[in-house]
């Protein structure tokens, strides 16, 4: 999934344009890769969530809805997660909401 906003100009995708913000991405939330060109499927499950994490915050999006974003994943990773979350609420004053599980019964 792409943001066509933040890769693109006359909705035409520049390339370099999406490379340097990946690689804004990886620095910023220490996603472990060998590049931007890797794959997603080839990391580790903790630097998938970053990615998708990042994906969604690169998106400027008002209030993101969280569902036991690190579960399954090592401490380190969620040590990062749990950061990047945070440093997200205190800018600019938006909220978060963090849900391990909804239940009914």
């Amino acid at each position: 999934m792409r943001d066509l906003k933040a890769g693109a100009s006359n909705g035409i995708v520049d390339t370099r344009r999406e490379a340097a913000l990946a690689q804004t991405q990886i620095d910023a939330m220490r996603i472990r890769t060998s590049g931007p060109a890797q794959a997603v499927s080839e990391l580790s499950g903790g630097n998938q969530q970053k990615v998708m994490i990042g994906r969604w915050l690169a998106r400027d999006c008002p209030v993101l809805l969280f569902d036991g974003p690190t579960r399954g994943i090592d401490v380190g990773a969620k040590f990062d997660i749990y950061g990047l979350m945070g440093a997200w609420r205190t800018k600019g004053g938006r909220s978060w909401w963090w849900c391990r599980a909804i239940c009914a019964n």
